[in-house]
C-alpha cells in the first residue's frame, strides 16, 4: 500500500488508476486486511491501527493504564480514539482545538473537569 509520500499533493498520481512506486514508498498490509478494506479506512484509520499495533508490539495492554491521544480532534487521532476504546483501552483525549458541545461525546472518553 502507498501511504504518505504527499502522492496526489506534490507528486503526481494521486487519483491514477495505475501508478508505478519505488518499493520503499510501500507499506505491507498487516495480515488479514484486504486491499479494499484498507482503502475504506483511508489514510487516517491505516495511520491509527499502525500506531495501535506499535503500542501493542511494545506491551501496552488494555489492563495496563490509560493512553493518551494527543491531536483527538483531528482525523488520525479520533480513529485512534475510536480503536483503542472498541478494543478495551482506557483512552484519554487531548487536543488543542475547542470541544464543540454540539458534537458527541467520543465513547469511554472522559473530559477534565
Amino acid at each position: 500500500m502507498l501511504t504518505g509520500w504527499r502522492v496526489g499533493e506534490a507528486q503526481w498520481g494521486g487519483y491514477a488508476r495505475r501508478r508505478g512506486s519505488k518499493a520503499s514508498m510501500l507499506v505491507k498490509l498487516p495480515a488479514g486486511l484486504s486491499a479494499k478494506q484498507a482503502m475504506a479506512i483511508g489514510t487516517a484509520g491505516f495511520t491509527s491501527m499502525m500506531a495501535v499495533v506499535a503500542l501493542e508490539r511494545h506491551g501496552v495492554t488494555p489492563d495496563g493504564g490509560e493512553v493518551l491521544v494527543t491531536g483527538a480532534a483531528g482525523g488520525v487521532g479520533s480513529v485512534a480514539v475510536a480503536i483503542l476504546a472498541k478494543l478495551g483501552y482506557k483512552v484519554a483525549a487531548s487536543t488543542g482545538e475547542g470541544l464543540d458541545p454540539r458534537l458527541p461525546a467520543r465513547p469511554r472518553c472522559r473530559r477534565p473537569r
